[in-house]
Formats: structure tokens, C-alpha cells, sequence
């Protein structure tokens, strides 16, 4: 059975009173168990020791959605918007994607993870998309919660013709839920996008290389039950039995 490597998220349930918490939200655990993915949690509590050995030990490397990244990582001063409240996972995330991207170890990156991959090899992010893509809802200035944003709201990508995903999907124009205000500006060496919505944001990048299974989605497709990005999970499956 596979195994990926899951640096997990951090909440503050009540500040100053209770202790914060190292979690993984139960849609991305059930999804990767429904491929016989076993995730493998590391937090940045973890001593550097016992992350690498994690590392060498697990087929791939997902990462999950979460808190804005901290735009200091990649140059820039912090938008109105943007709440920086994970450095250490930040830190811990680009390290490991940084491995992933020179080993060729699979990596599938959802949300945060998608836009953690665009920072990794280079990119950069739009800190607040409200504005930038009229006349579309990407969750930006709803005040629902994570489950009524990535369940209620959704829209259209274009996935680009000759592209890894499009081979993947099968698809031209796919159909992806919602719940972000940041998004992909720019990408990196190695990195290119493959997927946007009609307004120009970007919803799907990958790595160029033909034999390396490196996708970056910005949608939340672990909380559907089959819904168009499903592939993208059993091909990270497969790409890790391959790699064994």
C-alpha cells in the first residue's frame, strides 16, 4: 500500500487558553484512503531528522488546503487580505515540495497545496482575487463557511489543449467548486499552468516533465463524491505504485 507524506494544518481554538492543534480536515484522509493512499502526517513540530526519514520512506508527497502563505516567501509585502498564520508549516511545505520537484517523487497539491507548488519552483500569488475575474464566484467575498463555499459555490475551467491534465480528464472545459480569495499569479522553472477559468485564474498547474506526476489544483475536489478532478487522485495512486 502507498504511502504519502501529509504536513498537517494548525488551529488556534481558543487563543492564549488552549493549546493549537496539528489537523487534517476527514474529506482529504477519506479520499486517499478511498485509493489505498495511506497518509503519513508530519507537522513542523516534527524534528528535521524525522522529517527527512518520513520523506525517503513515503511514495509521494500531497498537501492539503489551509492558511494563506506568508507572501514574504515570495517577495512581497502582505495585501489587507492576506492572513498569514502557519510560518512554520509554510516553511516546512516549500522544503518538502522543493525535494519532490528534484527527486521526481509524485506530488498532488490541493488548494494551499496547489498554490505552496507554484511558490516552490518560483511563482508567486494573486493575495486577494476579488476584482481580478469579473462576473465570477470564486469565494472570495462570500461569508459562508469552508463546506457552503466548496459545495455551492463553483464554475468552468479550461484545461489547455496538449497538457498533462487534459490527457488525464479527457476534457476540455471541466466543472471545479470553490472556496479561495488567493490564486496562482505566476509559476516557476519546470511549471506550467494548464487549467484556468474563462476570467484568467488559474485552477490547474503541472510540471512539464512527461514521466513526473506533479499537479497543483486549486478547487477542493476531495470534498466530491466523483466529480470531475476525480482522476487526478488514482493517477497519484498509480504514479506511486510505479515509483514503489
Amino acid at each position: 500500500m502507498n504511502r504519502a507524506l501529509v504536513p498537517m494544518s494548525r488551529l488556534e481554538l481558543v487563543k492564549q487558553s488552549i493549546a493549537p492543534l496539528n489537523f487534517a480536515r476527514e474529506t482529504f484522509i477519506k479520499k486517499l484512503l478511498r485509493y489505498n493512499v495511506v497518509p503519513v502526517f508530519v507537522s513542523s513540530l516534527f524534528p528535521k531528522e524525522m522529517v527527512e526519514k518520513l520523506y525517503n520512506e513515503c511514495q509521494g508527497i500531497f498537501c492539503m488546503g489551509g492558511a494563506d502563505f506568508n507572501s514574504n516567501v515570495y517577495g512581497e509585502e502582505p495585501h489587507l487580505k492576506t492572513e498569514a498564520t502557519e510560518p512554520l508549516r509554510d516553511e516546512l511545505e516549500l522544503h518538502l515540495i522543493r525535494k519532490a520537484l528534484a527527486d521526481k517523487k509524485p506530488f498532488l497539491g490541493i488548494c494551499r497545496g496547489c498554490q505552496a507548488l507554484a511558490i516552490a519552483s518560483g511563482g508567486t500569488l494573486y493575495q486577494h482575487i476579488e476584482g481580478i475575474a469579473l462576473g465570477e464566484n470564486h469565494g472570495a467575498s462570500e461569508g459562508g463557511t469552508y463546506e457552503d463555499l466548496v459545495k455551492q459555490v463553483g464554475h468552468e475551467v479550461v484545461v489547455a489543449e496538449g497538457s498533462k491534465a487534459r490527457a488525464l480528464l479527457g476534457k476540455e472545459i471541466i466543472r471545479t467548486n470553490s472556496g479561495h480569495h488567493q490564486a496562482v499569479k505566476s509559476v516557476g522553472e519546470g511549471i506550467i499552468v494548464s487549467g484556468k477559468t474563462k476570467g484568467g485564474i488559474t485552477e490547474i498547474i503541472e510540471h512539464t516533465a512527461q514521466d513526473f506526476f506533479c499537479f497543483g489544483i486549486q478547487a477542493h475536489p476531495e470534498v466530491e463524491d466523483n466529480g470531475d478532478c476525480e482522476p487526478f487522485f488514482r493517477a497519484f495512486a498509480d504514479a506511486m505504485s510505479q515509483r514503489g
